[in-house]
């Protein structure tokens, strides 16, 4: 089956318009585009459409129609294998000789790639405007394709008749094998196919109608001692149905369609955003799936990369930006210049359901916005949990591949250009603006498991009377201080239970049965801390992270009220294009840190010789972390729970 577009001539608001979306088309692989043809439309016309239950057609009479052949003429210079349909011409309004010399022509300019077709039509205001009978149009349609057949073959015009009275001249150039496609479907229209047509333009979407023209056509090629399968058949499919509309069209025309005229939808309305940085292999089969969808992408690669650069050919774009996910996706956007955004990560691949939900909510053209399932290799209930949560929250995340009409975003100033957590950003944004248009989809977006090979360690002391909180005790007294340490650890795996999408343990130095309480309660899994300091302690849970195959592993202690899931879901993110993120604290340490499974190696000197307690335990982190040449990122700053001061701002917090 070979794919076009129908139609490229109306509604275009430029030249550049037009003839881009030819090239973007041809880039793709799609084999044709189509025009419509009025030379006016009547503000208030009664004739009816005989194609529409209104009777009337899709474009409004103020729509601006572009001659056909002049379009094409002009597509033709600005591409090289497209074929040119008209999709038709009204042959009986024309003067036949003038049309024929234009039709030879275009085929004779664009080197053979005209697809003539024609019909009788049906506008009697648009006749009578031009000057032409619209009485017995279909018999000077036969006619005058009869005649303008005969001069292609670039002999003497010899054609004689009611109408026509044409001898003694040649017309150039020829056009011996410009073929001629036939449209419609009421009256004597499969009789021309059958006589005149090397192609039928079928102008009904519906497959049980299609199926009924069939019988039609072979019927009256039998007639004609021809063989229908040598008719090609267009057929208009305007996106909706999906795939199996489209499966249905092909066995209702007996497998002899072939080529399906497609709505520009998707291919002119929508620009797909990529983000990437150093993810070439998922890159390849993400743009090898757009282009055999016919989708074009902006490829925004945060590394500047010559060998993502090479990947990225026509119809795609490539732009380097500055890393920062929310910020690449943000210069994506802002060059799109097209009414709708489609955000998939690189290592995102969508269903081809997915194409045709979308495509539905293009041509509705309807302020729209919204995210598809995400469907997760092997974490089947992970990706249950986040669709359902995003449905009912309408905050969405990247993996989700999000979607969204321009002026929507326009409507909240633009798309966030943060580093992290743009995807939640700009789903609270058009929530508080556009909740109501909101749409969840059912298709699917595929993405692979390995950002959720992630693991979560909370790190804390077994509560025991004065080993905890020894600062605290010197103020509170050691059962307050041991009280005010079991209700930061419990408040810390209350946050972050089922909150973190990642595997959680719960690290401690001693056993004992509320630690065990902790971990059943709160669904973590029990670890124990190795001897020596604070950093020993701490790299050696890394370590055995790493071992059990996580890509990324955060740790995070229980003194800091500031973090909850959402803040290790910003660490997570963080990680995914750097080697370390920290949680800086307001004394001058940290509360969180995080190390991919590559940095692992040279992170070993962020836990060697670093002053624990002291005001510099971050500042001296951050030493070590240049020195390694490791790439950090430092999440919003958090305080904690040291000294009395804290806690009693804690229970005001916490008390209200």
């Amino acid at each position: 089956m070979k794919i076009g577009i129908i139609p490229v001539n109306i509604g275009v608001d430029s030249v550049e318009q037009m003839t881009g979306l030819a090239q973007l088309a041809e880039g793709l692989g799609f084999e044709s585009v189509w025009t419509f043809e009025h030379v006016i439309v009547p503000l208030d016309y009664q004739s009816k459409y005989p194609y529409s239950p209104t009777g009337k057609m899709g474009a409004a009479p103020e729509t601006n129609f572009v001659d056909p052949l002049i379009a094409l003429s002009h597509i033709a210079a600005a591409t090289k294998t497209l074929k040119l349909g008209t999709g038709v011409n009204i042959l009986p309004q024309a003067n036949p000789l003038y049309l024929a010399k234009q039709a030879a022509s275009l085929d004779f300019v664009s080197q053979g790639r005209l697809l003539l077709g024609l019909g009788i039509g049906w506008l009697r205001e648009e006749f009578e405007a031009l000057g032409v009978p619209f009485e017995k149009r279909g018999a000077r349609f036969d006619d005058y394709l009869e005649a303008m057949q005969k001069l292609w073959q670039g002999g003497v015009a010899d054609h004689q008749s009611e109408y026509l009275d044409w001898q003694g001249f040649k017309s150039f150039p020829s056009a011996p094998e410009l073929a001629v496609v036939i449209g419609g479907n009421k009256g004597k229209a499969f009789d021309r196919v059958a006589k005149y047509g090397q192609g039928w333009f079928a102008p009904t979407t519906d497959a049980g109608e299609l199926s009924a023209d069939m019988e039609k056509l072979r019927a009256a090629c039998d007639a004609h001692d021809r063989d229908a399968s040598q008719v090609e058949i267009t057929c208009m499919w305007t996106g909706q149905g999906g795939d199996e509309a489209v499966q249905a069209l092909a066995a209702a025309g007996d497998r002899s369609i072939k080529e399906l005229a497609t709505h520009a939808g998707l291919v002119q309305h929508l620009r797909v955003i990529v983000p990437v940085l150093h993810d070439d292999n998922h890159l390849k089969v993400l743009l090898k799936w757009l282009a055999e969808h016919q989708l074009a992408a902006i490829v925004v690669d945060g590394a500047a990369s010559e060998v993502t650069q090479r990947l990225v050919t026509t119809p795609h774009e490539y732009i380097a930006h500055p890393p920062g996910r929310g910020m690449q996706i943000a210069c994506g956007v802002a060059a799109s210049a097209v009414p709708w955004i489609w955000v998939l990560h690189a290592d995102g691949l969508p269903s081809s359901a997915a194409v045709s939900q979308l495509g539905g909510l293009v041509e509705a053209d309807e302020p729209r916005w919204g995210r598809f399932n995400v469907k997760i290799q092997g974490l089947a209930l992970i990706a249950h949990t986040m669709n359902l949560r995003s449905r009912f929250s309408r905050i969405c995340t990247g993996d989700q591949g999000m979607f969204f009409h321009a002026g929507l975003i326009q409507a909240i100033g633009g798309f966030p250009a943060q580093p992290l957590m743009e995807d939640i950003e700009v789903s609270r944004r058009l929530k508080a603006v556009a909740s109501s248009a909101f749409v969840a989809l059912s298709a699917t977006v595929e993405t692979s498991p390995r950002r959720w090979r992630q693991a979560l360690a909370v790190f804390t002391r077994t509560p025991v009377m004065g080993k905890t909180k020894t600062r605290l005790a010197k103020s509170l007294g050691k059962a307050e201080a041991l009280a005010a340490h079991i209700e930061l650890v419990q408040g810390c795996l209350g946050r972050l239970q089922l909150q973190a999408d990642a595997r959680c343990e719960l690290w401690v130095t001693d056993d004992a049965p509320i630690v065990a309480q902790w971990a059943d309660r709160y669904h973590f899994d029990l670890r124990y801390q190795c001897e020596g300091d604070l950093g020993a302690r701490m790299y050696h849970c890394l370590a055995q992270m790493f071992l059990a195959d996580v890509s990324v592993a955060v740790l995070v202690g229980t003194d800091c009220p500031d973090i909850d899931g959402r803040y290790v879901r910003q660490a997570f993110r963080a990680l995914q294009s750097n080697d370390v993120v920290f949680g800086p604290a307001e004394d001058g340490g940290y509360g969180l840190v995080g190390i991919c499974h590559s940095a692992m190696p040279a992170a070993v000197t962020l836990f060697q010789d670093i002053a624990w307690g002291s005001s510099t335990v971050l500042a001296q982190s951050l030493e070590r972390a240049a020195e390694a040449q490791l790439s950090v990122v430092q999440l919003p700053v958090i305080w904690d729970v040291d000294q009395v001061a804290d806690w009693r701002r804690y229970q005001h917090i916490e008390k209200g």
